[in-house]
């Protein structure tokens, strides 16, 4: 059955998750994405994408193959819950401002660590 998939696909200097250091999209030619991403195994050939900047419908395709493969990644962490729900602010100090629920700990510098992913 073919499915569709709304995906976000954001320029450098306009993201807001500090989780990662982003992907190498070019909306035009390719999307890119690893197994950190929920429903990274789901999507499949001949599936609809609907990619957006989180502000415009950039396009709307179908996935005409998936290369796999993989890569190690660096992924960051709040240094006190551990979790990657944090964002960075750009007016106050501490830079980052980890959003989890419980938690809400600000802090300079988060926790980088190196994962081996699958690439798609």
């Amino acid at each position: 059955m073919t499915a569709a998939w709304l995906v976000l696909s954001v320029p450098d200097g306009e993201r807001s998750y500090g989780g990662n250091d982003g992907y190498d999209d070019a909306p035009s030619r390719y999307y890119s994405w690893d197994s950190t991403v929920p429903h990274a195994g789901d999507m499949n050939p001949n599936d609809y994408i609907a990619l957006w900047d989180k502000k415009t419908l950039l396009r709307i395709s179908r996935i005409a193959r998936i290369v796999r493969g993989s890569t190690v990644r660096t992924v960051y962490s709040c240094p006190q819950c551990n979790k990657a729900s944090f964002k960075p602010r750009t007016t106050m100090t501490p830079r980052f401002r980890c959003s989890t629920k419980n938690c809400k700990a600000e802090f300079d510098i988060p926790v980088g660590m190196q994962k081996e992913v699958t690439t798609l």
